[in-house]
């Protein structure tokens, strides 16, 4: 029941956001890769991964105010 769709995203493949545009009203994506290869981290200069421990730590932080 939507009355427009759309979609934001950092970054993604030039193939993904083409098959999502079709799907949706809007979609904002700033940052656009077209090679060959497409891994989320490569768009960033500081990637690292976050365990799931820190993320439950960093949500409940959040809730709490």
């Amino acid at each position: 029941g939507a009355s427009e769709v759309v979609v934001a995203a950092p970054t993604g493949s030039i193939r993904s956001v083409e098959r999502i545009s079709k799907q949706v009203d809007r979609l904002y994506c700033a940052n656009i890769r077209t090679g060959v290869r497409f891994a989320v981290a490569e768009a960033y200069e500081n990637w690292y991964d976050v365990s799931e421990s820190e993320v439950i730590d960093l949500l409940q932080e959040i809730q709490a105010g």
